[in-house]
């Protein structure tokens, strides 16, 4: 009887480690639970902290990208009306140049026309008045 006492009581010890064991098993879980949570809660915000950054991060990207389209744009524009002016300046030269040419032409024009009256007016005093002898 006391070996089966022994052996009973050897069974209920470890039945109460086994039980023991158990309760720490589930304590250690449920602190295991928690802690998983707490992380899973951290790595939550982390994750809101990072895409809410890198949502901010895109928009600075796209709007500089916007600026920098923007200020091509306007280069691009300023750069047409440089060419513009430019075009035009030229063109106001060249009109400039014909109406120099064509002022020159009518002054020859008109010194020749002038130089031929007199060339003719000499001929008639010369040849269309005679001299009378008396």
């Amino acid at each position: 009887m006391i070996k089966i006492k022994k052996i009973s009581q050897m069974i209920e010890e470890k039945q109460i480690q086994v039980q023991q064991k158990r309760k720490n098993q589930v304590s250690n879980s449920r602190d295991e639970y928690k802690l998983l949570n707490q992380n899973l809660s951290l790595m939550h915000q982390l994750h809101k902290f990072y895409f809410y950054f890198l949502n901010i991060e895109q928009k600075i990207n796209i709007q500089l990208v916007f600026n920098k389209k923007n200020m091509k744009q306007q280069e691009e524009m300023k750069q047409q009306k440089l060419r513009k002016i430019e075009e035009k300046q030229i063109q106001v030269q060249q009109i400039q140049k014909k109406n120099q040419i064509k002022s020159k032409i009518k002054l020859i024009y008109k010194q020749k026309e002038l130089y031929c009256l007199n060339q003719i007016q000499f001929y008639k005093q010369k040849y269309h008045n005679p001299k009378r002898i008396n």
